[in-house]
């Protein structure tokens, strides 16, 4: 049965080889990686889908600002 939670700190070695699966590495050498590069996720939107023991999926979401700062 799958379960969805929200990620945590031992699921990122994890999220980091299911993304290196996916998109073979070039998910690195976008400009919006960069962009996120030490910033921690949005409250409550980094979540990670798990089948047993295997994760088979994740998201992760980032505030961003535009103009005035604002969450």
């Amino acid at each position: 049965m799958m379960r969805i939670i929200e990620q945590r700190p031992q699921d990122a070695i994890a999220v980091a080889a299911l993304l290196q699966d996916v998109f073979n590495g070039s998910h690195t050498r976008k400009t919006v990686h960069r962009l996120r590069s030490g910033r921690l996720p949005a409250d409550g939107l980094a979540l990670a889908a798990w089948e047993n023991d295997a994760l088979i999926g994740s998201v992760t979401l980032w505030d961003i600002a535009v103009g005035e700062p604002h969450r």
